[in-house]
């Protein structure tokens, strides 16, 4: 951690690449800038729709 702040002092940037967002990512963000989000009314409720949709053995919550 120290070295990556050292780096950000000393070139007063961060010291990674540049990011470019995939397909998958770009149309997420799209959706959440057009207000199409999911809710759920309770946790219990986001729970119950993961497990709908899970196929695998190894889910857990």
């Amino acid at each position: 951690m120290r070295l990556v702040l050292l780096q950000i002092a000393k070139n007063k940037s961060f010291p990674f690449d540049d990011i470019v967002p995939n397909q998958e990512t770009l149309e997420a963000i799209k959706e959440v800038e057009n207000n199409h989000l999911l809710s759920y009314g309770s946790v219990d409720e986001l729970v119950n729709r993961g497990k709908k949709y899970d196929n695998s053995s190894n889910f857990r919550y």
